[in-house]
């Protein structure tokens, strides 16, 4: 009687049912340390074993450039390192992930969830993140510049040195997000909505953020020059250690703002903030 890999998901109720390797009593997707394909490419076999369920697979390091996975299950998957640039990853759930420098460059990954995952140092580069979840995972490092992530949810998560630059996030929702050293250079924000935010050592360069709603969030320390912040809806945001050069309030509304040693210089319709 074949014996069946051990690897399993209390949490999730999940048992992997296929077939053991002698050595480990793991099967060849959850070997631990590197393990060596012969005959066909990881690619190949991910197409020959069919389904979607890819869970707690190890895929660190794996070349699966164009990789065709729609409404995957990869929750608790190591793909650290792995290269998936112009998959399609549409409707996938990557909860759990490890995906630490992993590539996504030009991924379509529509309506997936990403959340409580660490993407430390991950490429997301002109990839298409369209109302996906990003719910308490780590975003050190992490690359969205020029990245489509309109109507995406996400809330509790933090990264330092995140590049938004060029990247278009209008209509998401940001809530309780945390950003240190963060870049958004010609960043869409408009009509976001921003809650609970801590915003920290921060560049918003000709950036929009016309209609944006912020809420109960603080920005310390950021730069912004050149943005547009007409029409927005500001309640209980505090800035501290500021600087707006050239910033457009122009139709905002302000309710208990807070600007502590901010400078001003030529902005248009400047809230009170003396």
């Amino acid at each position: 009687m074949l014996k069946k890999c051990s690897f399993d998901v209390p949490d999730i109720k999940y048992r992997c049912e296929r077939e053991a390797l002698k050595d480990s009593g793991l099967c060849l997707w959850h070997q631990t340390g590197e393990t060596v394909l012969t005959g066909m490419s990881i690619k190949e076999r991910l197409r020959f074993i069919g389904g979607n369920d890819f869970v707690g697979f190890r895929l660190n390091g794996a070349d699966l450039r164009r990789t065709e996975l729609p409404k995957s299950d990869l929750r608790f998957a190591d793909l650290s390192g792995a290269d998936l640039s112009d998959s399609f990853l549409r409707e996938s759930n990557l909860e759990h992930v490890t995906a630490t420098h992993c590539r996504f460059t030009g991924a379509n990954m529509f309506w997936s969830n990403m959340s409580f995952s660490d993407l430390s140092s991950a490429d997301f580069r002109e990839g298409f993140l369209n109302r996906c979840k990003l719910i308490s995972s780590r975003l050190d490092g992490v690359n969205f510049t020029m990245t489509q992530i309109m109507d995406a949810f996400i809330e509790k998560s933090s990264g330092k040195e995140v590049c938004f630059d060029q990247a278009n996030i209008a209509k998401s929702r940001l809530a309780e997000v945390v950003v240190t050293c963060g870049s958004f250079r010609m960043t869409d924000l408009l009509n976001s909505h921003m809650q609970n935010c801590q915003i920290k050592v921060s560049f918003f360069t000709d950036t929009m953020m016309m209609g944006a709603e912020i809420t109960n969030s603080v920005f310390t320390d950021c730069i912004f020059e050149e943005v547009n912040m007409r029409h927005c809806c500001c309640m209980n945001v505090r800035f501290v250690s500021c600087r707006f050069s050239a910033v457009d309030f122009s139709g905002s509304t302000w309710q208990k703002p807070t600007f502590k040693r901010c400078t001003f210089e030529n902005c248009a319709n400047e809230p009170k903030h003396r």
